[in-house]
């Protein structure tokens, strides 16, 4: 049987390889605001109800889709300003990087935190995954240029989040440029091996059955030992942007940083909701024996109320925690299953080429274990094994759906189909060979399948260059029909 080569380039599995060397950091020359068209009015011509941006095309208390940047109209970016922005004051930013340019999300996602909050946020429609390094750099450089000069805003206050590989730009970008004071790493940890070589709060988030869950722990663990402000979030699901009441608390320790440097005022009733939040959440916790969850609160409840207030309670818990023996036990079986997840998954990874018979084998005995112990850690470390071999199946394909060896294409697309049963893209890369090897009837009920699993892109079904023979088929317009016009 022949060997498939694995390709690593932008995956965030195992340990990640350097995408450039940081170690010239490009520092941005901030523009001055720009002034409104017309009559320019002084800050006491404003009235306090009046809340206008530095752009009059740009209103606040909505999500707008794409704003050109006015340093390279090439590129854009989704913004959600504040309901609460007024130019009066200097207002925090976040910056996001999403890994398919999908500007809106993250601003769909967490709009009400920034309204609660009073930040501006804006998510470039350009960074994505495969981008070339240097245009990376040049994205990030100009979405901090723009929201720096552009708004309102504090420059004590910027901040950068991403999920993926988006997490990894984020994190490049306070590589980059001092400016940024914190980073948001949803599901992805540092762009390369580099440890920061100036100071920024870290946040890592990730679900349990995330592939790169192992990564972003160790990274935690690191930063741990080398003292940088970190923490590092875990909750149940799979590899996608968290939910908002988790960047709600990142929104906060972000808030606790910006007053511990004396940038805003203390929020005693902030640090009151928080300690009594999760206070509650970690005694339920505890109770069910979660003792690994309840210490990653504590941990929070530290973080954000070191220097601020009296954190006495909070220590006394954490201790009483590491000297539990069942906590104990719970960590050393946690080290023992991250040990267990990289060889497992260096074994599938090797594994590739092998007869598809075994993939059956070995893939119905992985599925079964999970089935048996629903919810276990085992069950969620060996979701992510899974997780990490379908990115890797999924890479592969992208590199030889289109090639002259079908058989290639045939065996990776057959394994993940195995991998990802119910995921809609295995499905519709099978339509696309379906259609490839001249089986129209094939491929219309594999891409069928593939709308049911989820498949909604008209736009790709109809510029796919494996179906324009097929487009005059009765049968495709009926599938194409299924696909809702937006």
């Amino acid at each position: 049987m022949f060997r498939i080569k694995l390709t690593y380039r932008f995956l965030n599995i195992m340990q990640t390889k350097k995408i450039g060397s940081l170690s010239t950091i490009i520092l941005l020359i901030f523009a001055i605001a720009c002034s409104l068209p017309g009559q320019k009015k002084t800050e006491s011509d404003e009235t306090p109800s009046e809340k206008m941006t530095v752009a009059v095309s740009l209103p606040v208390g909505r999500i707008i889709p794409e704003v050109p940047l006015l340093s390279d109209s090439t590129l854009s970016f989704a913004l959600y300003i504040p309901s609460s922005y007024s130019k009066k004051k200097k207002s925090p930013v976040l910056i996001f990087f999403d890994t398919q340019g999908r500007g809106t999300l993250p601003l769909e996602l967490y709009r009400e935190n920034a309204d609660h909050f009073g930040y501006i946020l804006l998510c470039s429609n350009n960074s994505k995954n495969g981008n070339p390094p240097d245009f990376t750099k040049h994205i990030i450089n100009n979405m901090i240029l723009e929201a720096t000069s552009r708004l309102s805003v504090d420059s004590d206050r910027v901040y950068a989040g991403g999920f993926s590989g988006g997490g990894r730009i984020a994190a490049l970008s306070a590589f980059m440029n001092p400016v940024i004071k914190g980073v948001i790493g949803i599901g992805a940890g540092f762009p390369g091996e580099q440890m920061p070589v100036h100071p920024f709060r870290f946040i890592g988030i990730a679900r349990k059955e995330d592939f790169n869950y192992t990564e972003l722990m160790r990274l935690d663990q690191q930063l741990e030992i080398n003292k940088n402000p970190h923490i590092f979030f875990i909750y149940n699901g799979k590899h996608d942007w968290c939910p908002a009441d988790i960047i709600y608390k990142a929104m906060a320790l972000f808030e606790f940083d910006a007053m511990r440097n004396k940038n805003i005022p203390l929020n005693t009733s902030l640090l009151d909701e928080i300690n009594k939040t999760n206070s509650s959440q970690a005694s339920h916790l505890k109770s069910d024996q979660r003792l690994m969850e309840a210490y990653k609160l504590y941990q929070y409840m530290l973080e954000c109320g070191q220097g601020l207030a009296e954190t006495t309670a909070v220590e006394n818990q954490i201790k009483q925690l590491q000297q539990n023996k069942n906590w104990q036990k719970q960590q050393q079986q946690m080290n023992l299953l991250t040990a267990e997840e990289e060889s497992l998954s260096q074994k599938l990874m090797q594994s590739i080429g092998k007869p598809l018979n075994w993939w059956q084998d070995e893939l119905n005995k992985q599925f079964m274990q999970i089935t048996a112990a629903p919810g276990s850690e085992h069950s969620y470390m060996l979701k992510r094994v899974l997780a990490a071999l379908s990115v890797q199946c999924y890479m592969i394909i992208q590199q030889v759906l289109y090639a002259a060896d079908l058989e290639k294409t045939n065996y990776i697309v057959s394994l993940y189909k195995m991998v990802e049963p119910e995921y809609k893209d295995s499905w519709y890369f099978a339509a696309v060979l379906d259609a490839r090897t001249g089986n129209t009837q094939k491929c219309f009920e594999d891409l069928n399948t593939a709308i049911e699993k989820g498949f909604n892109d008209r736009n790709k079904m109809l510029n796919e260059s494996a179906f324009q023979s097929l487009q005059s088929e009765t049968g495709f317009a009926a599938l194409l029909s299924k696909i809702p016009i937006r």
